[in-house]
């Protein structure tokens, strides 16, 4: 009597499970969105003039932008920021400026400063600046 009580468990249970398998819903694909990385500021302050630079969008798919900030308290910051300006990745590519929307001229400069889109390929950034009071000023960031 208790082998067939515990076969009829075995069997009721087997069934169930089958029972189980049969109608199990596979469960949807969680989708997981980028999340944007975000970049600390760097600073120079060689010279008469400081010049901060922080990663805003550092992309292969959209255009590559920094917030730049250029404080002086002796120079007039007359400075062509975009023509001064280019972007090296790891691979070797050069970027120019695509554009700058600081201005030029008195002692407090803060703005956007546009490259083209980065390869996919790359895994660190250089942005040079070269000139703003003879100084070269380079700021190097990982992807």
């Amino acid at each position: 009597m208790r082998k067939e009580i515990l076969l009829l468990f075995l069997v009721i249970a087997a069934g169930l499970l089958l029972l189980g398998v049969k109608n199990r819903v596979e469960p949807k694909p969680i989708e997981v969105q980028p999340v944007n990385k975000t970049y600390q500021t760097q600073e120079n302050s060689q010279g008469e003039v400081g010049v901060a630079a922080t990663p805003v969008i550092l992309s292969s798919k959209e255009n590559t932008r920094f917030s730049l900030v250029l404080t002086t308290h002796s120079v007039d910051l007359d400075y062509d920021i975009k023509e001064l300006s280019i972007l090296t990745d790891d691979q070797k590519n050069e970027y120019k400026a695509l554009s700058w929307d600081g201005g030029e001229g008195g002692h407090h400069l803060k703005g956007t400063l546009v490259f083209p889109k980065i390869v996919k390929e790359a895994k660190s950034v250089q942005l040079t600046i070269n000139g703003i009071d003879n100084i070269e000023r380079v700021f190097k960031w990982e992807m």
